[in-house]
């Protein structure tokens, strides 16, 4: 009687665990499958109940929320791929010579064109703020001390007129 008390424990105990254990295995395996082929619209799609039934339906839910935030940012990053593009073309179409500075990592940036317009080549300016800036902002004075105000976030902008010579002397 005790051996059959304890092996009808044992098939109650292993048909418990096969209940609770097999979905979790599919799950892991949907999960698995979501995570190497980048396919947020799959959907689990195993029947259970209980407390497994409530994580493969919030397991659900975050994989539609993360399709929604995808499907977003795909639209945000088309959105500003053609706005980098316009700004390009107007750039190239305003004949401008353009600089950029990041002030916070101090890399600088010379078009093209204002490269050409002072008959300068890139490899003459310093890729950083104040090598590159040096051929045209004063080290002394007034401007330099605008300059020093506005990096040190004591001026909400920088704004400055300068003259440049030409590479011939003009």
């Amino acid at each position: 009687m005790l051996l059959l008390s304890v092996l009808a424990s044992f098939l109650v105990s292993l048909r418990l665990a096969r209940l609770i254990g097999d979905p979790l295995v599919q799950l892991a395996a949907v999960a698995r499958s979501i995570s190497i082929d980048k396919d947020y619209s799959v959907r689990a799609q195993i029947s259970s109940g209980g407390e497994t039934g409530l994580l493969v339906n919030s397991f659900n839910e975050m994989l539609s929320q993360i399709e929604s935030r995808e499907g977003a940012l795909k639209t945000a990053l088309s959105s500003f791929e053609e706005s980098e593009e316009r700004y390009a073309l107007a750039c190239a179409g305003a004949n401008d010579g353009l600089w950029d500075w990041n002030l916070a990592t101090d890399k600088i940036y010379f078009s093209p064109r204002w490269n050409h317009m002072l008959a300068t080549r890139r490899a003459n300016i310093g890729p950083d703020g104040k090598s590159g800036l040096a051929i045209f902002m004063p080290t002394t004075g007034a401007g330099a001390r605008g300059i020093t105000a506005h990096r040190e976030n004591k001026t909400p902008e920088f704004v400055s007129e300068y003259r440049m010579r030409h590479k011939s002397g003009g």
